[in-house]
């Protein structure tokens, strides 16, 4: 942090003090055993201006009975985008608003009632981020739930998101993954944190005209959800098996890290290498007093190299 002060001899600045100090705060263990696993989905393609996709997800809440918490937060700390054919299907109109920016968020309604509230940096907080020809160039991707007479938490919370419309291209197929990092915070000012990540899937338009078509998962938990049959296409309908096996856990990239780790397409020793070069490097982060951004993906990453290495030995 900075501080500047100034000194004023009438209207004009006659001295200057500068202070600079650094603050680390520690990171104590949680004193809860919380968790949260994404569950059932929904999508549903809007064609109207400006287009996306609006992606609903619920996300399943373990936590002490009767404990009470003043904050949950829910925040997108990674969002990656590739396709099936070497990010050529990707088009050059990919504006921020469909970078995993939150639409909205379902209310807590246990003991207390909580509304949800979506950051939007300098301005007030809202309650549902509906894109218009004029805010494509935000992308909010927090949303907060507070009540400082404290709350228990729900067994469930749903989140939507607004994510890239469909390729017009009939055999591109889009794949997001995106992390959610919840904090809670109790009545004493301590919080948990905790992690989740989950991948989708955006067919291109069915044949109907090319207008695509909602997709759900029927009330089913898959890995990802099916695309629409379309002629010709190597990875619709009953061909996408194939590649949702290679996509079922997609890239989980650091922009501007240089750190794409996959659980499946991490898969032979050199990339293993590259990936634990890459933790080691945030672990010096770590130990040097770094504690949030990328350094939070940590556990992720060692869990998808782990995975990695029991496959690689599964092959030998």
């Amino acid at each position: 942090y900075t501080v500047n002060i100034y000194g004023k001899c009438g209207n004009k600045t006659c001295d200057s003090c500068v202070f600079k100090f650094k603050v680390i705060c520690p990171i104590c263990p949680c004193e809860y055993k919380l968790s949260v696993k994404p569950g059932k989905y929904s999508q549903n393609v809007v064609d109207t201006d400006p287009k996306y996709t609006l992606y609903n997800q619920a996300f399943t809440i373990s936590a002490p009975a009767g404990a009470l918490f003043t904050q949950v937060r829910a925040e997108v700390v990674s969002f990656n985008l590739t396709d099936n054919s070497n990010n050529e299907c990707i088009s050059c109109k990919n504006s921020p608003y469909t970078w995993g920016s939150i639409y909205n968020a379902t209310d807590i309604n246990t003991n207390a009632a909580v509304a949800d509230s979506i950051t939007m940096g300098p301005n007030p907080p809202i309650v549902q981020f509906t894109p218009v020809p004029g805010n494509t160039y935000q992308n909010p991707r927090e949303t907060i739930w507070g009540n400082y007479s404290g709350f228990n938490l729900p067994g469930s919370l749903n989140i939507q998101f607004v994510l890239p419309h469909p390729s017009l291209i009939g055999c591109c197929t889009l794949y997001t993954r995106i992390c959610i990092k919840f904090t809670f915070r109790d009545r004493n000012c301590k919080e948990c944190e905790v992690i989740t990540c989950f991948a989708v899937t955006i067919p291109p338009p069915s044949p109907n005209n090319g207008t695509g078509v909602p997709v759900g998962n029927n009330g089913k938990e898959p890995s990802a959800i099916m695309a629409t049959p379309n002629a010709g296409c190597a990875t619709c309908g009953t061909a996408n098996s194939n590649a949702l096996n290679n996509k079922e856990s997609e890239i989980l990239q650091v922009k501007n890290s240089g750190i794409t780790p996959s659980s499946n397409q991490v898969n032979d020793e050199t990339d293993i290498k590259n990936m634990e070069q890459k933790i080691a490097d945030l672990k010096r982060l770590k130990e040097s007093g770094i504690f949030r951004g990328e350094v939070e993906l940590l556990p992720e990453l060692e869990k998808q190299v782990l995975t990695a290495k029991e496959r690689v030995k599964s092959k030998k």
